[in-house]
């Protein structure tokens, strides 16, 4: 499949493949200090500003905009005047037109047949923002496709203030697909869906079979994920509730300061290539399991709400492929679970989300959490002068969860700075290998 456009698939069927070794970007930037990194951002937003201009599609037809699209220069914003349009062919957003397409907040698509295929590039960050679209696409079709580049690596995309609404779908229904591992950002939007087992939001990662999503590097806490942030899920079903989003074969996902009603996070695994790395935290849940984990490592801390996380392992004799607690690389790297606001940690359930196999995941082992498994909090001056090795505290003044190797605790995760640096309207994102900085 070529990269120019993004093919509704199957998600298992899935046969987009690309190299996963991030871009050799420089890791000098971490020196400069934070004044300097914050003047060379607006330099550059002020820099792309003057180059970049507005062109008005003639209407909200999918060919009027297709048009405004490939006239426009990257950098340029598409605007698509309000209006109410049926797509019933694909508008597609290609690596050579790296644009804003808005909506203004007036402008509501209604999918017909039609798709929006986004394809992120590498001298601008690609935005969908100001839009209502209504309906969804069944079978794991996605009417709205994103594809990411690990190398050349992508510049982040931002998909942001745009109101979804899945209609009602004669089978269970997804609005939004993402391939390989962003980096990329969702904030702002509002998802509603209206049926139990709907799943809004699908991160396929490099594609079912294709293992490259679990042999590089994930730095915990780092900037080429796939951000979900500030957005609301929900399912009015009151009976079944649906899932927010759906993270598969190598993706790395984080979720943070989300409202989800009815709605939950779900990182598959099933035997299949599983989702590798994942932080949750700062979500509000309401009603449903909160968090169902299959496959990966990572952190979820600081989540409230009514619900469940449940982490488990569907098959095989331990130490599974793709398992909870072996998120680098196939290596023992145990998650980190903590602050969760009394909500259950549940182990190997055969209920809920997916039945799992007994006694595959294990406290101090796979997973380290608060309440006696492990994982305790405090000052850092309150930090325990000896340790065991995998346990881990967080320092609440600092942000910061420390890991104890060989009787030493090493600053392991901080998260990435928040908001997102774009929404805060830089260009400039940071480069592949920065990440959050311990203190």
């Amino acid at each position: 499949m070529s990269k120019e456009s993004f093919v509704p698939q199957q998600k298992n069927s899935f046969p987009y493949r690309a190299s996963s070794t991030d871009s050799g970007v420089t890791a000098c930037i971490m020196c400069i200090r934070k004044g300097a990194f914050l003047a060379l951002l607006l330099n550059s937003l002020l820099g792309a500003a003057a180059l970049a201009n507005t062109v008005t599609a003639a209407s909200c037809s999918q060919s009027d905009v297709q048009a405004a699209i490939n006239s426009a220069s990257s950098g340029d914003t598409v605007s698509v005047p309000g209006g109410s349009c049926t797509w019933s062919s694909t508008v597609s957003i290609s690596s050579s037109h790296q644009i804003t397409l808005s909506g203004g907040g007036t402008t509501t698509i209604t999918w017909g047949g039609g798709y929006l295929s986004i394809v992120a590039g590498t001298s601008n960050n690609t935005r969908v923002t100001g839009f209502t679209f209504n309906g969804s696409y069944t079978n794991g079709d996605c009417p709205i496709g994103i594809i990411t580049s690990s190398s050349p690596l992508s510049l982040a995309f931002r998909f942001d203030h745009n109101t979804l609404d899945g209609g009602n779908p004669s089978a269970p229904a997804t609005f939004a697909c993402v391939q390989q591992d962003g980096p990329g950002l969702f904030d702002h939007n509002s998802f509603t869906t209206h049926r139990g087992a709907d799943e809004m939001i699908h991160l396929l990662g490099n594609g079912a079979g294709n293992t490259t999503g679990w042999t590089d590097s994930v730095p915990p806490g780092g900037a080429n994920m796939i951000y979900i942030e500030d957005n609301s899920f929900k399912c009015t079903n009151a009976t079944v509730g649906s899932s927010a989003l759906q993270s598969y074969y190598g993706a790395r996902t984080v979720a943070r300061n989300n409202t989800l009603t009815n709605a939950g996070i779900d990182q598959h695994g099933g035997g299949g290539v599983g989702a590798r790395w994942w932080e949750f935290y700062g979500n509000t849940f309401t009603a449903g399991d909160n968090i169902c984990i299959r496959a990966g490592s990572g952190v979820i801390w600081g989540n409230s709400g009514t619900g469940s996380v449940r982490m488990l392992q569907e098959g095989g004799t331990y130490p599974a492929n793709y398992q909870v607690g072996r998120g680098q690389n196939e290596n023992l790297t145990p998650a980190y679970v903590w602050n969760n606001g009394g909500t259950a940690i549940l182990l190997n359930t055969t209920t809920g989300c997916a039945v799992g196999e007994a006694n595959m995941v294990q406290f101090q082992r796979d997973v380290y959490a608060d309440s006696g498994n492990g994982l305790t909090s405090g000052t850092l001056a309150s930090m325990p002068s000896s340790c065991s090795t995998n346990t881990a505290y967080w320092a609440t003044d600092r942000n910061t969860l420390y890991k104890c190797t060989s009787n030493t605790w090493t600053a392991y995760y901080a998260p990435y700075p928040y908001p997102h640096p774009l929404t805060l309207g830089t260009s400039l994102v940071p480069p592949s290998n920065l990440q959050a900085t311990p203190h």
